[in-house]
């Protein structure tokens, strides 16, 4: 992470922590307000303007599955500051170790999950198809790591799949200079675009490596597009 805004938000770092022991009892909707009051300080300390785009646009009253590029280490903190309404993630299990990032990421539901493990990937894949149909939203990254730049790797194809299986809408979400929180760069604007959503209709008619192909092109053609984008 970038040294000096690393030194900004570390004093932040303690008190975040108790404040998300003491909501791990409470509701999902309110350990979803203190997540975000407290991502939405992480950025402001480290001096980070956000634009949001296309937000109005999201459909309501269904399952969703955000699928976004991964730019760098705070990506989630990112997105929570932009979605408006309760989002969980799919992370590797390395990620829940994290000292206060996983301590967060339990608080919203985060489902972590070993890749080398066939029984994890099988129980990940039948957690997410469970919640999406329970009209939960969850959010991955099809990457599977952090590019620190513009510039996205190739999706995993099956990545996908449990939002295809469990008919939920499908979102491309673009993260624009995110990963100036991660090198060293003066670009203080962060965006976050959500694009054009797959209703499970279109979904179904593609196979899994067009419809990661598309969503993959859509990502990247509003990184593009965004006048801000540093490189």
């Amino acid at each position: 992470m970038n040294f000096v805004r690393m030194i900004r938000i570390l004093p932040l770092l303690p008190v975040s922590w108790l404040s998300c022991c003491r909501i791990k009892d409470k509701s999902r909707e309110a350990r979803w307000a203190c997540t975000r009051r407290w991502a939405a300080r992480v950025l402001r300390w480290s001096g980070i303007r956000l634009h949001v785009y296309g937000a109005d646009h999201l459909p309501e009253n269904c399952g969703i599955l955000f699928v976004s590029n991964h730019q760098g280490t705070l990506d989630p903190a990112v997105v929570v500051c932009a979605v408006p309404f309760p989002v969980s993630f799919v992370s590797k299990k390395e990620n829940a170790s994290i000292p206060v990032l996983g301590r967060w990421a339990q608080a919203i539901d985060t489902i972590h999950f070993d890749r080398s493990s066939r029984s994890d990937n099988i129980y990940m894949f039948r957690e997410v198809i469970r919640r999406l149909k329970q009209k939960r939203t969850l959010l991955i990254f099809p990457e599977g790591t952090r590019s620190r730049s513009q510039q996205m790797q190739e999706f995993h194809p099956q990545a996908l799949q449990p939002g295809v299986k469990a008919r939920a809408v499908i979102v491309p979400v673009a993260l624009v200079n995110a990963h100036v929180l991660d090198v060293s760069a003066v670009c203080r604007d962060v965006s976050v675009h959500f694009g054009k959503p797959y209703f499970p209709e279109t979904c179904k008619e593609m196979s899994p490596p067009d419809l990661s192909a598309c969503i993959q092109r859509d990502i990247q053609a509003m990184i593009a597009s965004d006048p801000l984008a540093c490189h």
